[in-house]
Order: structure tokens, then sequence, then C-alpha cells
């Protein structure tokens, strides 16, 4: 299987007709953001939006001052966190979170939100429901002390991948038992 490089992203700064777009989204769904909603939110964001396809979810680990597992969106291209954005506005310092992680495609969150009625990982639901044993992991190593990452979302026991297609296709090597036994 091909490992892609993971490198990190940041959050961007949208423009006056993006933010504006993001809002009306939002009056649209009737839905607030909340610091301890980050799938629920970026889930929504991008089901509401699936007929113009513009914002788009993304599921892997922000890293702060320790790594997270979370969900965000991307408008555009542009990275996008309503749950850091909140928590900033709260007083907390998000100015250096870095984002690891992989384009779900608007029908997969859809089609995973409607078979469990509630929100989440889609990426790990993805694993229960085909019985693979890869594992969402956050990193190798991480030093808090350091703030050094030396791999970056790892998923099939270490395996890079910051692609959807690759993670289905590590999803069914584990599976059929073609991946390494040892995890991590």
């Amino acid at each position: 299987m091909r490992s892609t490089p993971v490198e990190p992203r940041e959050r961007e700064q949208l423009n006056k007709e993006q933010r504006k777009y993001i809002r009306a989204a939002l009056r649209d769904l009737r839905a607030r953001p909340d610091i301890h909603a980050c799938y629920r939110t970026a889930q929504l964001l991008a089901m509401i939006d699936s007929q113009h396809g513009r914002v788009k979810y993304q599921e892997g680990f922000a890293l702060s001052i320790a790594p997270v597992q979370h969900a965000w969106n991307t408008i555009d291209g542009k990275l996008f966190d309503l749950t850091f954005d909140l928590l900033e506005k709260r007083g907390h310092s998000c100015a250096d979170v870095q984002y690891f992680g992989i384009a779900v495609p608007t029908d997969e969150v859809k089609r995973v939100v409607c078979k469990l009625a509630s929100y989440g990982s889609v990426l790990e639901e993805i694993c229960r429901e085909r019985k693979s044993s890869v594992h969402i992991v956050s990193f190798h190593r991480f030093s808090p002390v350091a703030n050094e990452v030396s791999c970056a979302t790892a998923w099939a026991h270490g395996t890079l991948i910051s692609d959807f297609d690759e993670f289905l296709q590590a999803v069914a090597e584990w599976k059929s038992g073609n991946g390494s036994s040892s995890p991590l």
C-alpha cells in the first residue's frame, strides 16, 4: 500500500464571503457550535452543504498541547474549525493548532450518521463495520516538552494515510490479514 506523507495544516483566514456562507449554513441548521461536539458540528456543516460541495468534512487529530482526536471542515480548500474558534472566543489560546487528517466524502458521513443516529468518528465506525483490526492512533512518538511529532495521523498500525481511498484499502488489507499483526 502506498503511504502519502502527511503534512500538518493550520487554520486559514476565511474571506468575508466564506464567513458569510458558514454563518448562513449554521442558521439553516439551527445549530450552534459546541466545544464538546466537534464531530456533530463538522458533520452537520458538510451534510447541509452537500449539494454545493464547498464545505468538506475532515477527521483526524488536532495538535495543540497534546494530540486529540478531532473533526473540522474546509471550505473551498481552506481549513476552518468552529470548535477551536469557540474556544478562542472563550479566552483559550488556540493559535498554533496543527491538524492531521483525512477528508471523508460527505456521502460516507451521511451514511454513518444515519446508521448510528448519532455523531462520532466516521473512520472508527467504518473500521467496526468491516471488522477490521485497523486502529486509529494519534502519534508514534510525541514529545510535549519538545513539541515534536515524528509522524502525523497514523492509521493501520503506523502506516501514514492522508487519503480516504487509502484508508479504505488499509481497512480491507487488515481485515483480510494482509497487514502486519503487531500494532505499532
